[in-house]
């Protein structure tokens, strides 16, 4: 009986190890790789002309009410 339950508990420790092989060889595959880095990518330029835009738009209205800080502001961005 106790062999018979190494025996089991071997198959399950093989078949698990046969599951992590493939997941392992899935995510160091060039396509997996290459369309993870693309997504990384885009996600990053989306979000930092968000960020940017936001960012603008609050300099913006701020420049508004400090005179000093709105000559400067115009000069990067003369018309809006």
């Amino acid at each position: 009986m106790h062999d018979g339950m190494e025996t089991e508990q071997r198959e399950k420790i093989i078949e698990s190890l046969n599951t992590l092989n493939k997941n392992v060889e899935r995510q160091l595959s060039f396509q997996h790789i290459l369309l993870t880095g693309l997504v990384y990518g885009l996600s990053f330029a989306i979000g930092s002309t968000i960020m940017a835009s936001l960012a603008w738009e609050f300099i913006w209205d701020v420049s508004k009410e400090i005179p000093s800080l709105r000559t400067h502001v115009e000069r990067v961005a003369p018309t809006r």
